[in-house]
């Protein structure tokens, strides 16, 4: 094969930081390199560079301050953002925010 296997880890991390790592042709869809301290299960937090996922379908992208989820592998330390976390889930943004006008119009559905 092309190397060794990665051996992925969950955990929790911090958006440290990010900026701008490049725009679509009419600057309508940016993409961000994000500065992120893990913390895993066990061991030590260690900060990581992740950048916005290559197909950015149901990907949300995380502000400054989020903590969201990533997976990490010990032996590289490497890290990346784990699409599994629904705070990461454009879908799950949009589904909660259409309840919530919903329950706004409707207040007989808050019970």
């Amino acid at each position: 094969m092309f190397g060794k296997m990665k051996t992925w880890q969950k955990a929790t991390g911090t958006v440290l930081a990010r900026t701008i790592a490049g725009t679509d042709s009419d600057g309508a869809m940016i993409t961000y390199d994000y500065a992120v301290e893990v913390h895993p299960v066990d061991g030590a937090a260690f900060r990581a560079m992740l950048k916005d996922p290559r197909m950015l379908t149901d990907f949300l992208q995380p502000i400054v301050g989020k903590t969201i989820g990533v997976e990490f592998d010990a032996a590289s330390g490497k890290a990346r953002f784990d699409k599994s976390d629904p705070q990461l889930s454009f879908k799950a943004f949009e589904r909660a925010q259409q309840d919530a006008v919903r329950r706004a119009l409707d207040p007989r559905q808050d019970s």
